[in-house]
């Protein structure tokens, strides 16, 4: 693992760190949104990624093979262009990494623990 001396790439880390610790993905992803900087979420993805990637210490001619893809696939998705949701769920997975859908707004994030708590309860 290589040493992070960069705010942003810190925060990428624990983001992954705390998602990874989570039983459930998707309840991670939420909590770990709230350490996010908002400069974070305003970068393309194809730049955050590549954040998330280094911060990870792979190449990415590393990152194609753990995921059994050309590299080329992976510098397109990190030069924003299109690439396939299967060779992007293959991508995730050999970062240990789930693909999730991660709301924007606390009003939205707290509709979906109370839709989580009702289905719970039931």
């Amino acid at each position: 693992m290589i040493e992070m001396t960069d705010p942003i790439e810190i925060a990428a880390a624990d983001m992954a760190e705390r998602i990874a610790n989570n039983k459930n993905p998707f309840l991670g992803a939420l909590l770990a949104a709230k350490a996010v900087p908002a400069k974070w979420l305003e970068w393309p993805f194809a730049e955050a990624f590549g954040l998330f990637r280094r911060s990870r210490g792979l190449t990415q001619a590393q990152l194609a093979v753990r995921a059994g893809v050309a590299r080329c696939q992976v510098a397109r998705l990190e030069g924003g262009h299109d690439i396939r949701l299967s060779t992007l769920r293959r991508i995730f997975a050999a970062l240990d990494c789930d693909l999730v859908l991660l709301p924007r707004s606390d009003k939205l994030i707290a509709a979906i623990q109370d839709e989580k708590r009702c289905a719970d309860n039931a």
